[in-house]
């Protein structure tokens, strides 16, 4: 059997996928299994995962004519394959486009609420229905009952293995800013992808300033600030603002990073893909929610927490389930309170929740 998933979304996305794909190979020991992502972060990881025989990047920029997207297509067609999942979330008319094109005898993808015929639905041949009330993890696993899966005692680990360069590195970087190996460190990513109105996720920085500084003098933890070279001037902002100024290493590899991360004895993060990327690594998160579902996205696996404003609007990004064409945050505040659940959620009230429930990481003596 030949397989493709085609998963053209982000890093966060990518890594709710890992225990589909490897439940898939482990009940397809001798399938052909090739994947098609959008961004090469992606591939990075999935190439760790080592449960694919070809991991290709399909975006704008890798072929960036109309003559090269449709070379693509004709080598993927030529593949013949038998089935091609196109994974969750994916409730957009390029998607199902993509997989019609690409030719597969069965189509497996989820269907919503909203959207069939506008984004062309219909042009897949096995549809799965979705959950508003289902993690993403769990939504992707349902796709594989279109195979005769049973997916009821699926593990749903997300983890994958660091080499011992990235080990190397972190450990070396750690040492050149003098971080001992009996420092608590903890982690934050105050940045996420900011198309479509998803910069609204994003905590204010004055406010991740505030929390690192209170961190830091009641407990003597020190703060490393991750983020991609885009993020690199709001990470500075941050450390502007800090008092007790934090670690900010320049930007690396996704698996670099990773090796930071689980340096970490806690990750604070607004949703993001490095807030998957510390549950994957199994450091204790903190996910900051305001437009996004948490019931979607929130730190999977024990250990973690979220922490929410109450406002009646969220959240507001309500993409697949109801609504179609792309993950867009629909705010309605303006001006400058666009994003006011984000601002909403104070300073004292994501350190208490942190303080109460980690305790032992922050205080080990104590307890």
């Amino acid at each position: 059997m030949k397989i493709l998933i085609s998963y053209l979304t982000g890093l966060g996305n990518t890594i709710l996928f890992i225990p589909t794909l490897r439940l898939l190979q482990q009940r397809f020991p001798e399938a052909i299994i090739d994947v098609l992502v959008r961004h090469e972060v992606s591939k990075d990881i999935l190439k760790r995962i080592n449960r694919c025989r070809h991991l290709y990047v399909f975006n704008s920029s890798t072929h960036p004519t109309l003559k090269g997207k449709l070379g693509f297509l004709y080598m993927l067609r030529r593949e013949r394959y038998d089935v091609n999942i196109t994974a969750f979330p994916a409730n957009r008319t390029e998607f199902n486009l993509l997989s019609f094109l690409i030719g597969a005898k069965r189509r497996i993808a989820p269907r919503y609420q909203v959207g069939y015929m506008e984004t062309l639905g219909f042009l897949q041949t096995d549809l799965v229905g979705s959950s508003v009330f289902c993690h993403d993890v769990k939504q992707n696993l349902s796709l594989l009952t279109r195979l005769g899966i049973d997916v009821s005692h699926a593990e749903d680990n997300l983890c994958w293995d660091l080499h011992p360069e990235e080990k190397t590195y972190a450990e070396t970087w750690l040492q050149s800013v003098n971080v001992a190996p009996q420092d608590r460190l903890i982690g934050f990513h105050p940045g996420c992808n900011p198309s479509q109105g998803n910069i609204y996720k994003r905590w204010p920085a004055k406010y991740f300033a505030r929390l690192g500084d209170r961190l830091t003098e009641e407990f003597g933890v020190k703060i490393l600030i991750l983020g991609s070279d885009d993020e690199l001037s709001l990470n500075k902002d941050i450390f502007s603002f800090m008092e007790h100024k934090p670690l900010i290493p320049e930007p690396t590899t996704i698996l670099n990073t990773a090796a930071l991360i689980k340096q970490c004895t806690l990750f604070v993060s607004n949703d993001s893909g490095l807030m998957h990327t510390a549950t994957a690594m199994r450091v204790p998160t903190v996910g900051l929610f305001g437009p996004s579902d948490p019931g979607r996205n929130a730190p999977y696996g024990k250990g973690h927490i979220i922490v929410r404003s109450n406002l009646a609007c969220i959240p507001c990004n309500k993409y697949p389930h109801y609504q179609y064409g792309g993950s867009y945050v629909q705010c309605v505040y303006e001006r400058e309170q666009k994003g006011y659940c984000m601002q909403s959620l104070s300073v004292d009230q994501v350190y208490e929740t942190i303080v109460r429930n980690y305790a032992e990481i922050l205080n080990p003596e104590r307890t």
